[in-house]
């Protein structure tokens, strides 16, 4: 009876959300989303968001500003600055999640859709 009282439903966090805006990231940097497994890269030519999963097992990778790649602490799979697997047992590329920019100018995340390789947010 008691089970009536309680729904059976699964409460997630959105996969669209916000971050800071473009201006808080400087060039040439990356920036974890503290929370939400999201890689934020900034370079020249724009912005990308990667999926901090990797490919291989699901591990989440970390970032070596000093070689500059991504890491997986699990199996030893190596991933250059924009996601590119080298090394390891990983079979491919780390995703790249859409990236816009809200109406308030700040970046916004699409946890929901992959984007390819190429694409980069100019701002």
């Amino acid at each position: 009876v008691l089970r009536c009282l309680y729904p059976r439903a699964l409460y997630e966090a959105s996969k669209i959300f916000n971050v800071d805006s473009p201006e808080s990231y400087k060039i040439g940097s990356v920036n974890l989303v503290t929370g939400r497994g999201v890689w934020i890269v900034r370079e020249q030519e724009g912005f990308y968001a990667i999926l901090a999963k990797c490919t291989h097992l699901g591990c989440q990778p970390i970032w070596y500003e000093d070689h500059q790649v991504f890491k997986c602490p699990c199996h030893g799979s190596r991933f250059h600055k924009d996601g590119v697997n080298f090394a390891g047992p990983a079979p491919r590329p780390l995703d790249r999640l859409y990236l816009s920019l809200s109406s308030d100018g700040h970046l916004e995340i699409d946890k929901g859709k992959t984007v390819g390789l190429d694409y980069r947010l100019k701002a």
